[in-house]
């Protein structure tokens, strides 16, 4: 019997291939290569991309815009996924509604699909074929449809550029990108960076594009080491989630050819001498109390790690630089002479740890007194 049903339907499970490949391979994922297997079988009179597209780069939809897909958004619920099963009633969908259909490309490597595949290869008599990354495709995806039937893809047959990208280069770029941009965004949301890093790295390899997947993998790596840390900050009624780069791992000190802080003398170009050292801390010490007082005007929480951190980056300390080491030694020092103290406050439900001026202090009635209102713009704490 001659079938006269002629037309393609391809159905992507976005999230098995795309994590499939990048965990596995450390490669991107190009959706047109979808495509273009499935043009190899027929006219393509349908074909839909299903994702939490929350969890992919932000350049993805546009991406399968692009392939000739469209995009079902899946979010999860309670942390579930309910991907698959928005296929699964998309394919019995398509069964009613398509009669023209005569064969499924299901980009997939889950098992759950299993059954639906059998229905449609022996009860409709449909071909189905399986497009799956190679090492992440269930055994009983091969049972259902025959190992001829199974197209496997690989690191040179789906990534972006066709080769593996090498992860170590992304992630000592991103530790130097992170260290040029901190001053100018002295709060860095994890999100902002990974979009920001590949359009920077882009333009610096001439246009050859770095994707934001690979981008997203080496931040994770490096917050796992502990070369980048994330804290939570309170920020416009809110508590933000922020990085920072931690200058006192032994990579970014190696990487960035920093000077350890015992030597910092030579960095910041001070006389070293007891005197004029004991100056310049009474000076500094001066300036982050003037500081503390004017941020408290400011912000609604102040918490240690953000405070020295602005500190540090603060210019209003009359010329004297210091590391941000230094800086978070000093306002451990003021809180153990009692000029600040540590609390817990809470913020939208939550216990946040934070810090506050002891304004009854001598040392900051007496520097501080009455005649100190002056406000400045501080940036982010």
């Amino acid at each position: 019997m001659v079938q006269t049903q002629t037309g393609v339907a391809v159905l992507l499970d976005l999230e098995n291939l795309y994590w499939g490949l990048h965990n596995n391979y450390g490669v991107d994922f190009n959706p047109l290569q979808i495509m273009e297997i499935a043009l190899q079988h027929g006219e393509v009179i349908y074909a839909k991309a299903f994702a939490n597209l929350d969890e992919m780069p932000s350049n993805m939809k546009g991406r399968l815009d692009a392939a000739g897909f469209d995009t079902v958004h899946v979010p999860r619920e309670r942390g579930k996924s309910y991907t698959d099963f928005e296929i699964l009633v998309d394919i019995f969908q398509t069964v009613v509604d398509n009669i023209n259909i005569s064969k499924y490309i299901l980009a997939t490597g889950d098992g759950h699909f299993r059954k639906v595949i059998a229905k449609l290869r022996h009860r409709l008599h449909k071909d189905v074929i399986i497009v799956g990354i190679k090492g992440t495709i269930n055994s009983s995806l091969y049972d259902a449809v025959g190992p001829d039937n199974v197209i496997e893809l690989g690191p040179t047959t789906c990534g972006a550029n066709g080769s593996k990208i090498d992860e170590s280069l992304i992630a000592e770029e991103m530790v130097k990108y992170i260290h040029m941009v901190h001053d100018k965004f002295p709060a860095l949301t994890f999100k902002n960076t990974v979009k920001h890093f590949a359009t920077h790295i882009t333009a610096r390899k001439n246009g050859v594009p770095v994707p934001e997947s690979s981008a997203h993998h080496a931040l994770v790596k490096l917050i796992n080491r502990q070369i980048v840390i994330q804290e939570e900050v309170p920020y416009n009624g809110t508590i933000s989630r922020i990085i920072r780069l931690n200058y006192e791992h032994p990579f970014v000190i190696k990487l960035l050819q920093l000077q350890p802080d015992a030597n910092a003398s030579n960095h910041l170009n001070v006389d070293t001498s007891p005197v004029t050292d004991m100056n310049r801390q009474k000076h500094l010490k001066q300036n982050y109390i003037k500081y503390l007082s004017r941020a408290e005007q400011e912000y609604q929480f102040l918490t240690f790690l953000r405070t020295a951190q602005a500190f540090y980056h603060y210019s209003g300390n009359n010329g004297f630089s210091i590391t941000e080491n230094e800086a978070r030694n000093m306002l451990s020092n003021l809180i153990r002479e009692g000029l600040v103290k540590q609390e817990l406050s809470k913020f939208n439900g939550s216990e946040v740890k934070t810090i506050k001026l002891n304004r009854s202090h001598p040392e900051v009635i007496e520097l501080l007194g009455t005649e100190f209102t002056e406000k400045s713009s501080l940036g982010n704490i």
